[in-house]
This record gives structure tokens, sequence and C-alpha cells, in this order.
């Protein structure tokens, strides 16, 4: 492979990349909407009880509720697909390009995708085989934690290839957000500034120099 077809491909990876971690924030923005129809739906009828008919304000509660889970459900399906379909995959194929990425990728997969069946099994046969629903269950929140390291040594090694402090910056944050849930979203979103400007580095960096 030429270094001309490392770098198209590299380009298309980063990309895919950053496509994924929008559809991740935006999830994520549908999931703090969804809470906040709920919010609004049960405050509105708490302040509308003294004057409405309880069969009114029940049906009123019930269509906030549904709103707010169509919404829920919304994010919840977008942030999947953002991540096991766009971001991961991209991730692969960004390693195909360079082997500096091959450890983090395959963190990623066996954490992540084998931490999510291990999770959705467990909890099925919790139900069934308890024990063995047990376990599995946190097996997959291991893989998940395996996972999570990966995402980390995935910044470390961006910072160290493409030469932008801002992949660092993410990864401690990943780091500190294990205590800190929301600085993930704020690491989420340097990755995705980081991202876009190493893709722009490379297109930039494959137009011919004309005098």
């Amino acid at each position: 492979m030429s270094v001309t077809e490392r770098s198209d491909l590299g380009v298309v990876a980063l990309s895919k990349m950053r496509q994924g971690l929008l559809l991740i924030l935006i999830g994520w923005l549908l999931f703090g909407l969804s809470l906040m129809i709920v919010f609004a739906g049960v405050f509105t009828a708490i302040g509308a009880w003294a004057v409405s008919p309880p069969r009114i304000l029940i049906h009123y509660l019930v269509s906030w509720f549904v709103v707010g889970l169509i919404t829920l459900i919304a994010g919840g399906l977008l942030s999947l697909i953002g991540f096991y379909f766009r971001f991961i995959p991209g991730v692969g194929e960004l390693s195909s390009t360079n082997p500096e990425y091959s450890t983090p990728s395959k963190l990623l997969r066996v954490g992540y995708v084998g931490g999510l069946a291990s999770v959705l099994a467990g909890a099925v046969l919790i139900p069934l085989i308890s024990l063995m629903g047990f376990g599995l269950f946190v097996l997959g929140l291991l893989l998940m934690i395996l996972g999570h390291i990966g995402m980390v040594v995935l910044c470390l090694r961006l910072n160290n290839v493409e030469g932008d402090s801002t992949y660092l910056i993410s990864g401690i944050l990943f780091i500190v957000g294990i205590f800190i849930p929301i600085l993930i979203v704020v690491s989420v979103i340097l990755l995705y500034v980081a991202l876009g400007d190493s893709v722009r580095k490379r297109v930039a960096a494959q137009k011919p120099v004309t005098t």
C-alpha cells in the first residue's frame, strides 16, 4: 500500500470515527431532552392538580411519558449506531493504515463489543440461571472497563501520531471521567473537534502544491 493510499484510508477512517462521535453526541442530547420532557410533564401536572380532573391529568402524564420514552429510545439507538457501527469500525480501519492503532482497536472490540454481548446475555440469563447470568453480567462490566482503557490508549496514540494535544486532554478526561462522568461528555466533544482538525490537515497535505 502506497503512502497516498494509506493517507486516503486514514482520512476515511478518521471521518468515520468523527461521524460516530457526532451520532453519540446527538444521542446524548436526545437523552437529556427526554429527561426534560418527563420532568416538565410531571411538574406541569403537579401545578394543574388542583384545577384539573384526575383522569385528564393521568392522560396528560402518560402522553408526556410516551414522548419522553420515544426520545430516549431514539437517543439510545443513535448512540449505539454511532459507537458500534461507525466509531469502532473507523478505529479498525485506522489500524490498517498504522499499526500504532492496532492495540486500542483490539481493546475497543474486545471490551465494548464483547462487553455489550456479555451484559445482554447475562441480563437475559439472570432470571433463568441466576449464577451464570450474574457471572456473565459482571464479566461484561469488566470488559467494558477494558474498552474504556482502549479509549484512553487510542487518545494517547492519536496524540503521538497526529501531534495534537487535544487528544491528550481528551484521554486524561476519559480517565477522570470514571469518577466524574460529566467529563466523559467533554472528552468526546474534544475528541470530535480534534478528529476534525486531523481530517482537515490530512486533506490539505494531499492537495498538490501549485506555483
